[in-house]
Parts: C-alpha cells; sequence; structure tokens
C-alpha cells in the first residue's frame, strides 16, 4: 500500500483554484429532458456499443441486459415512441438503477444516461398513476414530519431506549433493525478552533446545507464543519434545515414536486453568494439545478471546497490508517474525488486506503438502501469484505447515505468501525491560529 501524505504528494492546484478544483474533470451536470422529442434524441446518442456494461453495478449483480445501461436505454426509448406499456417487468429495470453514472463516466458518446434515466421513471409513472418513491423517502422530505421524527429520534437514544432494544435484540431482523443499526453515535460538541471570525463582520460568510437526511443523521458532520469553517477564518450560517434539494423526487419520477422544492430553496438563498453542501448528493442536484437568473450565487460540496479553503491551513499530524470511500455522487456527478483526497493528505502522516470495486457503488444510491435492501446489501458485501482484510482506524465518506449504509453493514456484520466525513479528521487536527 501506499503512503500517502503532504510531504510527498505534488498538489496540481493553485490558491485560485477555490470552488471548482478538479481541472481535470470539471463538473458538467447534464440536462434535463423534458419532452418525448429531447428524450429520443438523446437515447439515439447511444451506439449500443457495450462499452458500460462492465462498468454497470446491477449489470454485473444480475447478468440481466435489461438491468445494463444500454437495456434501460432501449427501454425508456420505447416508452417514449409508445411502442411499450409501462409493464411491471419494465419499472422494476427502471427503478432499480442506482444513477451511480458509472456508465456515464465511460461512455464514448457522451450519452445524458442521468437525464434519460429520470425521464423514463417520470414515463412509468405517468403512465401506470404511481408513484415510484416509497412513503418513507417521502417521509423524510417533508419537513414537518421530518421534525417529528428528529424529535422521536432524540427521546429513543437519550432516554435508554436504544441501549435497551439492543441489549435485549427486541428489533429481531426487521427493517427497524435495519434503519437502528445505521444511526450514527450521538454527536459531540467539540469547542470551535477560533471565536475570532464569528464576531468579524468583515470575515467571507459561508452558508452550509445540511439536506434532509443531513439534519437527521449526520449532526456530527454540521458540527464538524462549523469547527473547520469557522477555525479557516469565515463565518458560518446555516440555511433552515426544513429546505430539500428535491433529489429523491427528482431521481424517483415525481420532476413537478422536484422543482417546487428546488423552487423553495432558491428563494430562500435569494439574499446568500455562497452555499456548502455536506452531503455530495444533495450538492450535485442543486448544481445540477442552478437558478437562471442568479449568477452570483456560488454551490458547491464541502468537498470541492476545501483544497482551495486550505491552501493556508496547517494540520497536527495524525499516525492513523483510515479507509476512504468515494461516493458515486462525487466520483461521477461533482467529479471532486481528486480534491477530496488532496485535502486529506495535508494531514501529515495520514494514511488512506481506497476500498471496493473500482467501479462500484456501494448501494446506498439515495433511496435503494431502504427501498430494496437486498440489492443495497448484495452491492455492499464486496466493501465489507475488503474492510474485513484491513488494519484500519476507521471508514471517511462525504456522502450520508452512503455512511448510513456502510455503518449498518459493519454493524450487521460484527465490524463496528467509525464511520466519520472527512471533515471530523480535518476539524480534529487543525491548528488553531490567532
Amino acid at each position: 500500500m501506499t503512503r500517502r501524505n503532504n510531504t510527498t504528494r505534488t498538489t496540481r492546484y493553485s490558491a485560485q483554484d477555490t470552488h471548482f478544483p478538479n481541472l481535470d474533470h470539471p463538473p458538467n451536470m447534464p440536462t434535463v429532458l423534458n419532452s418525448a422529442t429531447q428524450i429520443r434524441n438523446a437515447a439515439d446518442q447511444c451506439v449500443k456499443c457495450g462499452l458500460c456494461l462492465p462498468h454497470c453495478p446491477t449489470y454485473r449483480l444480475s447478468g440481466n441486459e435489461g438491468e445494463s445501461p444500454r437495456g434501460r436505454i432501449a427501454l425508456i426509448q420505447a416508452l417514449a415512441e409508445d411502442q411499450l406499456e409501462a409493464s411491471p417487468g419494465t419499472v422494476e429495470h427502471l427503478d432499480s438503477c442506482l444513477g451511480c453514472l458509472n456508465c456515464e463516466a465511460v461512455c464514448p458518446a457522451k450519452v445524458n444516461y442521468s437525464g434519460l434515466i429520470d425521464a423514463g421513471r417520470h414515463m412509468t409513472t405517468e403512465k401506470t398513476g404511481t408513484a415510484r418513491i416509497s412513503a418513507l423517502a417521502r417521509f423524510m422530505a417533508h419537513p414537518y414530519w421530518r421534525r417529528w421524527w428528529k424529535g422521536l429520534l432524540g427521546v429513543y437514544r437519550s432516554s435508554g431506549l436504544q441501549w435497551l432494544a439492543r441489549r435485549v435484540h427486541f428489533l429481531g431482523m426487521h427493517r427497524a433493525a435495519r434503519l437502528d443499526a445505521m444511526l450514527p453515535p450521538s454527536p459531540t460538541n467539540k469547542p470551535a478552533l477560533r471565536s475570532t471570525p464569528l464576531q468579524d463582520s468583515a470575515a467571507p460568510v459561508i452558508h452550509l446545507f445540511s439536506g434532509c437526511t443531513g439534519s437527521l443523521f449526520d449532526q456530527q458532520t454540521l458540527t464538524d464543519s462549523h469547527r473547520l469553517i469557522t477555525g479557516l477564518g469565515y463565518r458560518v450560517e446555516m440555511l433552515d434545515p426544513s429546505l430539500c434539494c428535491g433529489a429523491l423526487h427528482a431521481h424517483g419520477g415525481d420532476p413537478k414536486t422536484a422543482s417546487t422544492l428546488q423552487q423553495r430553496w432558491h428563494e430562500a438563498t435569494a439574499n446568500v453568494q455562497t452555499v456548502l453542501g455536506i452531503a455530495t448528493g444533495c450538492s450535485a442536484q442543486l448544481q445540477r439545478q442552478p437558478p437562471e437568473e442568479r449568477t452570483d450565487l456560488e454551490i458547491s460540496d464541502l468537498s470541492q471546497w476545501l483544497i482551495g479553503a486550505l491552501t493556508q491551513a496547517q494540520f497536527h499530524p495524525l499516525r492513523q490508517r483510515w479507509a476512504l470511500h468515494l461516493p458515486c455522487s462525487l466520483r461521477n456527478d461533482l467529479k471532486a474525488s481528486a480534491a477530496l483526497e488532496q485535502a486529506l493528505c495535508r494531514i501529515p502522516e495520514l494514511e488512506l486506503i481506497p476500498f471496493g470495486p473500482p467501479s462500484g457503488c456501494c448501494g446506498a444510491a439515495g433511496r435503494h438502501l431502504l427501498d430494496r435492501p437486498a440489492q443495497a446489501d448484495a452491492l455492499l458485501q464486496p466493501y465489507l469484505d475488503d474492510l474485513a482484510t484491513q488494519q484500519i482506524d476507521g471508514v471517511l465518506s462525504p456522502n450520508v447515505g452512503c455512511s448510513l449504509h456502510l455503518r449498518q453493514g459493519l454493524t450487521s456484520s460484527g465490524h463496528p468501525l467509525t464511520v466519520r466525513h472527512p471533515v471530523g479528521l480535518l476539524a480534529d487536527q487543525l491548528v488553531a491560529t490567532g
């Protein structure tokens, strides 16, 4: 294994490359397809060469052509041309797609697969009259029920009920047990490294966006992000936690609700200049649907922003080995994997261990870890097998859904390793100044 640290790896970035530092592969968000003509034209770009097949996790899992990108594109094309009914089999093939976009990353024809799969699910929803989004996913995106669930989870964890349920195996093997295994430890409120930026009215303001899942299950990352960003000399303000980017709906065949949620988000950020997302899936969705009338709004994922922001930062050494998970949304949507690795390599003596299939997907995939647990677990297993052979101190992942899925898999397999957002290590090791 290669030891990676800030003294042996040469930076490819300059101090000006603050917002989208991965210059080799700049973000190129796909166009949303809103008409049958657009769908047909996009589908016609696919020459059915099959180069994507080895990179598609669901095809590798099943060997079924209908579970491959070109198979799904053929189905979407037939739906758009009214040559195919939205049968249960067709719906199943489209719904089982993870949206990992490994296929898009290797496609020589640059097919807009992301737009096609979203459009295909929308067509099946219209043709069948049945929503493709589970009740739980809708529940997660609704601010009222999300606040209710957050309070309920707080009581469950603080009252000792969670400890008792785990101790006596009360939850058994049901979905409730699966959800319980995903829950992270209660957040620790470590003090901010610096307090002066909070009172410095001249300091740049960063607005943090947690997303639906992050506001419920990733409070520790919000705390760590606040510590790091204020420690770097910025002021931090939180966006309303009830806001939703609309990704679950956009990828679930409900673009109307997604558009409403996105419009609400953009109205709430009318006077904001810089937004950082802490979940790569949310960040990718927001970058995919920027407000056309706003040219001054900068939307970045925390992983994209870090490398430029850390130019002058110093870190305490950390002689540990951490496995680094690079989510599909970071690799294929945001194209910021190198930026995140480069930021972590600023920590002296830290060793990063890649794991899992090179073009795999852990199976979390937004709603899939809840709606399709069998498929999600099968896709996760190679990652767990790889981690079981490693001598590591924990696992890093910048996406909350992937972190929940990894935590559940590790807990269920008897390897309860710590799973953290990378910003936590950076905040812990940042050398305070001032």
